[in-house]
């Protein structure tokens, strides 16, 4: 290929990668799918504070807790991620874990006094809470008789080499590049897979990410005769999100051409959002509370960057090893689903209490919209794979004396349409408090499981790897108080 229309190429494939590798469905989920994520009250009652409030994280969910506050507070949280995931593929099981430290949220919270306003009481919250922590690592390892260059094979059979250039430059940069398939003669339509197929390719793939969703939050709300809270809340979500892809296939027979095939993906996005939130929790009676809460869709306005580079080698290490394809330029839009919640609480005087909550997530909703990219296949596939999710909390809370002992569990079903595993997640909550006059303090431990499928690529071609996912997440929360 001349330099001439290897320039023409690049650019051309510069505007369609984004498309298959960037843009997808995936990241549409990735950005939306949350978990209970918050202070280590929160925590440890399993995020089920919507009916509760007086808790930072809890107005994040319902923006009525910030009524039922009753002094002015400061609040730090920090803790503890150990995830771990172990892979299953062809009967060989490889373990991969990380550790990291965690900013749990900071917000403060402040009355706002009226005398002449002697029925309602009103506050106002300024809070910065994480909503998702991104960060997670599989390493995946076994022997399958076959290869990605079939899937690129079957592709393009009946292209010649001009067609399959201006068609579908992705496939022409990742495959016919690297000599993973190539063309018999320049004046045919047959194309010849290079790869020796056979029962001895060891294939692997390297997943690591790391980032974070987390939203800043200014609150206000109000306190009516002690029977009905109602808070309303800008949210402003950011995210930060990196992901590094090494997918490997090995050929130990010495009958094919190809030894070693490889590519690495880098891909990096940040973004910031918008959302309005409103809420109410209605007293019928001082120990029965009852909430309800509304998120309208989260507008996010993201860039970033993607990097691309296939490589292989022959048996006679000869590499072939085309330069990195890098788009620095990427920008789309991703709104978000709406999002119900209904919750209920029930208050044993000064013993304890237990808490309900339900949120309602339809993920189909999910939209990507871009100036520079055509995203209707995306967001079709959106709609064709994705479904309502259901996500059930339940807390409790004991006090003896100054101390109180927390539990709590969830249960959220999968977001996927032909998937009910893959996507469901169980968490179990404990946790332990402090209760002073003008200082509290609250640890929590955390513990979430999946178990979803992972294709390394098109499901049709290759079974997929069974993934065991852990989540331990310890957190400290520091409050102080005041009159």
């Amino acid at each position: 290929m001349n330099i001439k229309k290897l320039t023409v190429f690049l650019l051309s494939l510069l505007a369609s990668v984004l498309e298959i590798k960037a843009q997808n469905a995936t990241d549409a989920l990735r950005f939306s799918f949350l978990l209970p994520y918050g202070t280590a009250r929160y925590n440890a009652m399993g995020g089920a504070f919507g009916a509760l409030g007086n808790d930072i994280a809890g107005i994040h969910d319902n923006p009525a807790g910030v009524g039922v506050f009753r002094m002015d507070e400061t609040i730090f949280s920090f803790g503890f991620l150990y995830s771990s995931i172990d892979a299953n593929f062809q009967g060989i099981t490889t373990p991969a874990t990380q550790d990291r430290l965690l900013l749990g949220n900071l917000g403060i919270v402040r009355r706002v006094e009226d005398k002449k306003q002697a029925k309602h009481k009103a506050s106002f919250a300024l809070t910065f809470n994480r909503l998702a922590n991104l960060d997670s690592e599989h390493f995946i390892e076994g022997v399958h008789p076959g290869s990605i260059g079939a899937v690129w094979f079957d592709r393009v059979q009946g292209l010649t080499e001009d067609q399959l250039f201006s068609q579908d430059p992705y496939i022409y940069y990742m495959a016919f590049f690297p000599f993973l398939i190539d063309y018999s003669d320049e004046n045919t339509k047959v194309i010849d897979k290079l790869w020796g197929f056979g029962d001895q390719i060891l294939h692997s793939h390297l997943r690591q990410t790391r980032g974070n969703i987390s939203e800043l939050g200014l609150t206000y709300g109000g306190n009516y005769l002690n029977r009905v809270q109602w808070g309303v809340q800008l949210g402003i979500p950011f995210i930060n999100y990196s992901e590094q892809i090494t997918y490997t296939e090995s050929n130990f027979d010495p009958a094919s051409i190809l030894r070693f095939y490889q590519f690495r993906e880098l891909l990096s996005l940040n973004g910031t959002g918008v959302n309005l939130k409103a809420g109410v929790i209605y007293r019928p009676e001082q120990n029965v509370r009852l909430s309800a809460s509304v998120h309208t869709p989260s507008l996010n306005f993201i860039r970033g960057s993607f990097e691309v580079a296939p490589e292989s080698r022959t048996f006679d290490n000869q590499i072939h090893r085309p330069n990195p394809l890098v788009d620095d330029n990427i920008r789309f839009q991703l709104t978000t689903p709406m999002r119900i919640q209904l919750g209920g609480a029930y208050i044993f005087d000064n013993l304890g209490l237990i808490s309900a909550e339900y949120h309602l997530t339809d993920f189909s909703t999910n939209r990507l919209r871009s100036s520079l990219y055509n995203l209707s296949v995306d967001n079709q596939q959106i709609r064709d794979i994705y479904r309502i999710s259901h996500q059930f909390r339940v807390g409790t809370e004991w006090r003896i004396e100054r101390m109180a002992l927390r539990t709590g569990f969830n249960h959220i079903t999968s977001p996927f349409k032909n998937d009910a595993i893959s996507g469901r997640f169980n968490g179990l909550h404990l946790g332990l408090g402090y209760r002073g006059q003008e200082f509290h303090a609250d640890v929590s431990y955390s513990y979430f499981i999946n178990h979803p499928e992972f294709f390394m690529y098109d499901a049709d071609y290759i079974t997929p790897a069974k993934l065991r996912n852990v989540r331990n997440t310890l957190m400290l929360t520091l409050i102080f108080r005041s009159i």
